[in-house]
């Protein structure tokens, strides 16, 4: 079979080869009609660059890559992406490679960020933390011909390879610790479920929680939308209005800033936490032990998810068969708030 070449992508989409090159590597300007043709070319001819497939293998042994995709570009003080980060560091340096960090704005389906920095940097191996996407978006990792793991998405396609939180079982079970403290109308606040897996699996959980104490899912209780701090406290707004009988006793936030906005909010109304409304969330980052009362989550271990989604790169480049799907078993955190 025909190996598919740079001219074929430039015959395909009617554009000379150097434009190609110039879309695929970023190294000068092309228009977005172009550049829309050649990365269309791109995916119907499913070309890899020849770097990917042989090039400089040498320093493809030595470089993995870490591609992560944010509504802003992450910092240091950002504990998520810190710690993960800082396990796989860890990991990288057990393996003795290199580890090249590329921090995208954006959502993983709306730009081909994979295709380039793989064809870029040449790398071995690649970790692909992206918490909100398109399921289908997710097919390009396929098409790369570089061992790839996903961090904290956890994707239906069997053949793609992730490291998560067992998202499930955190919020069964804190929705079971609000249960077993006497709380019949437990509320939740989630993220955006078409774009999330992890709002889909916490949301899962609590349902799954409510099941377990035959509590019946008042969808006046639920709200889904964002994982924002404002998202929450606009929601707990809508809570407060509904009629004294119907409130909830009880809320559980899919994220501890969420949960931190909520107790704020509730405090500056005058209420008590948690003589009045008991508050909890997810992820245990520091704010969850900043303010007061210390509030109640799920811990999600970030250093330890990290280190384990390198390992999986190391296993895969070195010859590993077969995709790794791994949920790390969640921690309940029990302070004050709940």
């Amino acid at each position: 079979m025909k190996r598919i070449n740079i001219n074929d992508v430039a015959q395909a989409a009617g554009v000379h080869r150097s434009t190609v090159s110039r879309a695929l590597t970023g190294s000068g300007p092309v228009s977005a009609d172009n550049r829309e043709r050649v990365m269309a070319a791109v995916r119907s001819l499913n070309y890899h660059p020849d770097t990917m497939a042989g090039a400089l293998k040498s320093r493809r042994k030595n470089t993995w890559g870490f591609l992560s995709f944010w509504y802003y570009t992450p910092n240091s003080m950002d504990h998520f992406y810190s710690k993960a980060l800082g396990g796989l560091l860890d990991a990288a340096n057990r393996a003795s490679v290199r580890l090249l960090l590329q921090n995208v704005v954006g959502r993983f389906d709306e730009n081909e960020e994979c295709l380039r920095f793989c064809h870029d940097a040449q790398l071995a191996g690649l970790v692909v933390l992206a918490p909100r996407t398109r399921e289908a978006g997710l097919k390009e990792l396929k098409r790369l011909h570089v061992p790839a793991v996903l961090l904290s998405y956890r994707p239906q396609d069997p053949e793609l390879s992730f490291v998560d939180l067992d998202n499930v079982d955190g919020a069964r079970q804190m929705t079971v610790h609000l249960g077993d403290q006497g709380h019949k109308r437990i509320a939740y606040i989630g993220g955006e479920l078409e774009l999330s897996a992890n709002a889909r699996d916490r949301y899962e959980g609590y349902l799954q929680g409510l099941r377990q104490f035959s509590l019946p899912v008042d969808a006046d209780l639920i709200r889904h939308g964002s994982f924002e701090p404002a998202f929450a406290v606009a929601t707990l707004d809508g809570f407060l209005a509904l009629p004294a009988s119907r409130r909830p006793t009880a809320i559980f936030c899919a994220t501890d800033p969420m949960a931190r906005a909520v107790i704020d909010d509730a405090q500056r109304r005058g209420l008590k936490v948690p003589r009045d409304l008991a508050v909890a969330g997810f992820d245990d980052n520091p704010v969850a032990s900043a303010g007061s009362p210390g509030l109640t989550t799920v811990r999600y271990p970030f250093f330890e998810a990290g280190a384990r989604a390198g390992d999986v790169i190391d296993a895969a480049v070195k010859g590993a068969i077969g995709p790794v799907r791994e949920l790390l078993r969640p921690e309940l955190v029990l302070r004050e708030s709940a």
